[in-house]
Formats: C-alpha cells, structure tokens, sequence
C-alpha cells in the first residue's frame, strides 16, 4: 500500500514519477493535469534553487563579516593606545571618545579571616591508644576580588607546666595545611590543655586568626 512520502527529496521523486506517467499513458489518466503539475514543480525548483544561493550568499556573508570585525577591533585597539600616550598627562580627555585611561593593577591583598572553628569529633587512638584524635572544620574566608584562598593553615600551641609547677602557653607552631576547610589531626597530645586556631593563606599574606578552641584530649 502506498505512502505518501515525508521528505523533499521523496516528493520530488514523486513527482517526477507522476509527470512521466501521465504522460506516457494519457488514457489511464484522463483526469491528470500535466501542465499544473509541471508548473508546481518548476516554482518549487526556482524557490529552493534561489534558498539555496541564499544559505550560500549568507554562508559567505558571515565569514566576511567576522574578518571586518577583527578587522575593526584591531584598528579600534591601535587608536585607543596612540590616544592614551597623546593624553598621558591628562587621561580624563579619553572620555570625550568614550574611553578612560587604564585600571590600576590592583595587588594581592591577604585573604579575610575564617570564622567560626569548632570541635566536630574528637577521641583516643593509636596503636597504644595514647594518639589524640580531634576532627575540625571551620567557615571558609569570605570570597572577594583578589583575596582567594590558596590554603587554610592550622595552628596549635599547649599549655605545659613550667619549673615552678605554673601553667604557661607555649608559642602558637603550625601543624597542618589543608585546601578544604576541615580537617583530621589523629596524632595530638593528650593529657593536656590545647589551643587552636585557623589562619587563611594566599601570597599577599595571612589573614587575621580565626576564633581560638581549646580541648583536653
């Protein structure tokens, strides 16, 4: 059973079956109109001829226009560094060609301080099961242009004894450094008071000290 075809290129194959057979056996088909059909077909051909120069034209149109606009911003460019050397002692004139005079570069700035360090699990491990083992996480440093992160440095200091039997703090000493802001430290003193604190890194420095936890493990 037949089908009537869905493509263009179906329906072209079509009609040209159609013409051929009307016209070679006119009396099976009294009813055909050759001349009609012939004529669909022949503005059908005229119009996709006259899309498909179109699609080329535009083809061609459009890699001709991105080549002028390289063309024009490679031009634009040159100007607007010949005007800045014209108006280097007053650069506020580029603004009367919509322009201004150069960004300052801006320096790396030390990133701004984490917050919030808190204990999240803490316990007794190790082999002889005297390795404290205390789990940390904290709130990142506040994101903004030219203050990211490049790591979180975590710092410890202890309070032991001194000679006369009087607690004293010994000095704040790094300890670890992580990307993330969490971290598991599972070889820590026990037995005795701790204190620590995060500091966020980025090479134009340390920022400010977080909050200061303390912990007897």
């Amino acid at each position: 059973m037949a089908t009537y075809p869905r493509t263009q290129s179906e329906i072209s194959a079509l009609v040209e079956s159609m013409i051929a057979g009307y016209s070679e056996h006119p009396g099976d088909f009294p009813s055909a109109d050759v001349a009609i059909l012939q004529t669909a077909r022949d503005e059908y051909r005229t119009t996709s001829e006259a899309l498909t120069d179109a699609q080329s034209a535009a083809k061609l149109a459009a890699v001709e226009k991105a080549e002028k606009l390289e063309r024009l911003q490679a031009v634009m460019k040159a100007q607007l560094k010949r005007s800045q050397v014209d108006t280097a002692s007053q650069p506020e004139k580029l603004s009367q060609i919509g322009w201004g005079p150069k960004a300052e570069s801006q320096s790396m700035r030390a990133p701004s301080q984490p917050t919030n360090l808190k204990i999240i699990a803490q316990g007794i491990g190790g082999k002889d099961n005297n390795k404290g083992i205390l789990h940390l996480a904290w709130e990142k440093s506040a994101f903004k242009r030219a203050r990211f992160v490049r790591y979180y440095c975590i710092e410890r200091r202890q309070l032991p004894l001194n000679g006369d039997g009087e607690a004293a703090f010994g000095p704040w000493g790094h300890i670890a450094s992580v990307i993330d802001n969490e971290i598991s430290l599972k070889e820590e003193p026990t037995g005795v008071r701790l204190e620590y604190r995060i500091e966020a890194v980025n090479k134009g420095g340390e920022s400010m000290p977080s909050n200061t936890i303390a912990v007897v493990l």
